[in-house]
């Protein structure tokens, strides 16, 4: 997961170019819309942008008008295997991430899951605990 203040986010009456520059700029694949209260209440993704080109809509329209609404959000304490069959189930590749108030704490995206895999894969034989750190694994009776 991203935390909240590392997200790139932007409002729905920022310009689409606004979006644009987040996403080159940061080298990432969505970007956050949020609302007055500083909530998320869109996204922004590359296909997303790519679709508004293929529509013609000016790189000077509000974001609004292309972000998604549909919003997956997910407690804070889900799971890396349960974050993932929502993504497969859902064909979406982002999703927020709340607390126990539905506050919002993060985003975690497939990206996050395929990284945390990689680290896993590469720490076998062993195990990676919560922290990332590798341990020698218990032996197999």
């Amino acid at each position: 997961m991203v935390p909240a203040d590392k997200i790139v986010t932007c409002t729905e009456w920022d310009p689409i170019s606004t979006v644009i520059d987040g996403v080159i700029d940061n080298n990432i694949s969505a970007v956050v819309v949020l609302n007055e209260e500083n909530e998320p209440s869109g996204i922004v993704t590359k296909t997303d942008l790519v679709s508004a080109y293929k529509q013609g809509i000016p790189l000077a329209q509000k974001v609004g008008v292309i972000m998604a609404t549909n919003l997956i959000t997910l407690p804070h304490t889900t799971n890396r295997d349960d974050a993932a069959k929502l993504f497969e189930q859902n064909l979406n590749h982002h999703a927020i991430i709340v607390d126990e108030r539905n506050k919002f704490v993060g985003v975690i995206s497939t990206w996050d899951i395929a990284a945390e895999c990689a680290k896993d894969s590469r720490a076998w034989p062993w195990t990676r605990s919560a922290d990332g750190k590798i341990h020698e694994s218990a032996p197999v009776h």
